[in-house]
């Protein structure tokens, strides 16, 4: 499990605007695709400026993780 993987779950969970996420974190629609596709990993600057505007705590995060983690060691994900 890696952080794209839940930035990627929860922006699509949540259904936030993929162009709206792109500019909140300051990057291009072509880099937030690569990000869900995993092909680029996420600034720190980037993660930091999503999790202030939506008040996202690190700790729910590692949650996310540990959750989507359990999901695909039962095949759900």
């Amino acid at each position: 499990m890696n952080l794209e993987e839940i930035f990627t779950r929860y922006i699509k969970g949540n259904r936030i605007n993929k162009k709206f996420a792109a500019n909140l974190i300051g990057v291009s629609n072509s880099k937030l695709n690569a990000i869900f596709k995993g092909k680029r990993k996420m600034r720190a600057d980037e993660l930091i400026a999503f999790c202030e505007y939506y008040g996202i705590d690190l700790n729910f995060l590692k949650l996310m993780g540990n959750i989507i983690k359990n999901e695909k060691n039962n095949g759900v994900f």
